[in-house]
């Protein structure tokens, strides 16, 4: 969507104060769009701040920011009347272990996947939703055959996760798999991208979780 020059067209991005996010609202608002920002909390200056310099730089775009609970499904129906497209990025991403799994990890990024979608489909106009998912959906996957290439049909072993207290990338199969079910249920048209490490200049004041862990010291 956002390779092509917008015409008064108006995109919701959830996660937008993110490493990945910043750089997708930076690029939207460069092409012109009007972009709603989704963030944890519009109070906070470290995840404002950053996001309003780029409004300010912006080549024609405009940015509003609100405040985006993934588990608020009212709330992001109402941001994402009048768009035409949705990007979804917000999901819990740790590198540090999690006390409660279900509530931390499994629950928003699964629930709130079905949310987004829903509320993509409930606002009318939406046009297409892009899932931002990971690299962590398609492995680790121990079963899959050893020199095949992994693709649609690989994903990430559950029972494997489950075993290992491996959370994340459980918490992004669930989630992708629920993005799949949703659009094939409702005639939706969603595409999903897998990041694996993402790397490159920084736009939000804090580093992410791939350039965390590369910082972490090397396990003996």
């Amino acid at each position: 969507m956002a390779s092509r020059e917008a015409k008064g067209e108006t995109v919701l991005v959830t996660g937008a104060s993110g490493f990945i996010g910043s750089t997708l609202v930076r690029g939207l608002l460069d092409r012109g769009y009007t972009v709603r920002a989704g963030v944890l909390n519009p109070d906070d200056e470290a995840e404002t701040d950053h996001l309003l310099a780029l409004a300010a730089g912006a080549g024609g775009g405009h940015l509003s920011i609100f405040r985006c609970d993934l588990l608020d499904g009212a709330a992001l129906t109402d941001a994402a009347r009048g768009c035409s497209g949705v990007f979804h990025l917000a999901s819990p991403c740790t590198v540090d272990p999690v006390k409660d799994h279900l509530n931390q990890l499994m629950v928003p990024a699964v629930e709130g996947t079905r949310n987004v979608l829903r509320a993509a489909k409930e606002a009318g106009g939406v046009r297409r939703v892009v899932v931002t998912s990971s690299i962590s959906a398609i492995v680790p996957s121990p079963g899959w055959p050893a020199g095949e290439v992994r693709d649609e049909r690989c994903w990430t072993d559950i029972d494997y996760c489950e075993k290992n207290g491996v959370w994340y990338p459980a918490s992004k199969t669930l989630a992708e798999k629920a993005a799949w079910k949703f659009a094939e249920e409702n005639g939706l048209d969603v595409v999903v991208v897998n990041p694996g490490t993402v790397l490159g200049p920084m736009i939000p004041p804090t580093i992410n979780a791939s350039m965390a862990m590369i910082r972490q010291p090397p396990r003996r």
